[in-house]
């Protein structure tokens, strides 16, 4: 580039914009036949659900970990449709950020993940489940909640 020349429009939004996402909604998911891929990539180490508390490194081992490579022998329109309880309501689904509790939605904010319009919830069994981000079709772990108490039920 030359002296005194501008870069074009578009280069400066590129090079404004944090990175290009691929979301995911669950209409996209229940149709999408790639295989479950899970990453620590943006994994939260501090907080009530980080993956640093002493509940999470108890279960690692013997709970979550199995459970997430189970899952990865599935697509994930069969994670996405898979359904229980009277109501048949989907186990696993993107979850408003406006519908998580107040804590949940500060964490988000100080980890500057606020800007998102939702969160992925994974069913381990029971309460528990595994909160994180979908890009692509990798679902980017974020906390263990082993209470359910990041999106507590409304029942």
């Amino acid at each position: 580039m030359s002296k005194g020349s501008k870069p074009l429009k578009f280069q400066q939004d590129l090079a404004h914009q944090k990175s290009i996402r691929i979301a995911y909604d669950d209409f996209d998911l229940k149709s999408n036949h790639q295989p479950f891929e899970w990453s620590l990539e943006i994994a939260d180490f501090g907080g009530r659900w980080g993956f640093n508390n002493k509940v999470f490194r108890n279960e690692w081992c013997n709970n979550i970990l199995p459970k997430l490579l189970n899952f990865e022998k599935k697509s994930w329109a069969i994670i996405a449709n898979d359904s229980s309880g009277k109501s048949r309501g989907t186990r696993n689904h993107h979850v408003s950020i406006n519908d998580l509790n107040k804590v949940a939605q500060k964490r988000l904010k100080k980890l500057q993940l606020d800007e998102r319009n939702s969160l992925y919830s994974l069913r381990l069994d029971g309460k528990k489940r595994i909160w994180g981000i979908i890009h692509n079709h990798v679902l980017k772990l974020l906390w263990y909640d082993p209470l359910h108490h990041v999106c507590p039920s409304k029942k």
